[in-house]
């Protein structure tokens, strides 16, 4: 697709196992649009961390190419890949990753150290609604507010393209509900791509593109 940002061509990982090759990944194919809110869903075992770690350049396919603007990703070395990830790449990690001896407004200028062109941190956070939490450390905060840190830290480094992992699974109802608004704000409101990795149904239905993973297989794109 010619107007598409992210363009993954018949990707495969194998692993080597004790009893022969594990296939993690076979033969998967799918794009995303530039600005879209696509989520990859699939139980536990179907590829999707696996597929992640590739499309956050913190591995490589064993065959099979990944393209994110006019970059192909899979073609990069590792100093090239960190580089690429550290410019266009924001990732909210399933555990949110925070340093616990760091404020949460120290949490979030991480985000700004590593490249130019940042947003304003006290705007991103005003405009999270966590501007009353920026002098507490991690663990003053509950899983939903720590979640929302590790979202500006983040947004914060103006990245093109936020990816997410497992990001509502240790958060109740609730704070679900609230991670699934902002995400949806930073889809609409900064103008970013992004791509959800879930288990959760309900959460991929809130997006406007979703794949199915299983057994390391798209079963469908919709």
């Amino acid at each position: 697709m010619k107007d598409s940002f992210i363009q993954v061509k018949h990707l495969t990982k194998v692993f080597p196992g004790g009893d022969g090759e594990v296939r993690a990944l076979g033969d998967v194919s799918f794009c995303v649009k530039k600005g879209s809110f696509a989520t990859i869903l699939g139980p536990s075992g179907s590829g999707k961390t696996t597929l992640f770690n590739i499309l956050a350049c913190l591995d490589v396919p064993s065959s099979g190419s990944v393209r994110i603007g006019e970059t192909e990703t899979t073609a990069l070395n590792d100093r090239q890949r960190t580089l690429f990830r550290r410019n266009v790449i924001g990732i909210v990690f399933q555990f949110y990753n925070l340093l616990a001896d760091m404020t949460a407004i120290e949490n979030i200028r991480l985000g700004s150290k590593v490249k130019g062109d940042c947003l304003d941190e006290n705007d991103v956070a005003k405009r999270l609604g966590i501007t009353h939490l920026l002098n507490r450390f991690p663990h003053q905060l509950s899983g939903g507010q720590q979640q929302k840190v590790a979202i500006a830290r983040a947004l914060v480094k103006n990245p093109d393209i936020i990816l997410c992992d497992e990001p509502t699974s240790a958060l109740d109802s609730s704070s679900t509900s609230d991670f699934l608004d902002i995400i949806k704000a930073s889809n609409k409101e900064f103008g970013k791509t992004v791509l959800l990795i879930t288990h959760n149904a309900d959460v991929a239905n809130c997006a406007n593109q979703k794949i199915v993973l299983k057994d390391g297989q798209i079963e469908a794109c919709i």
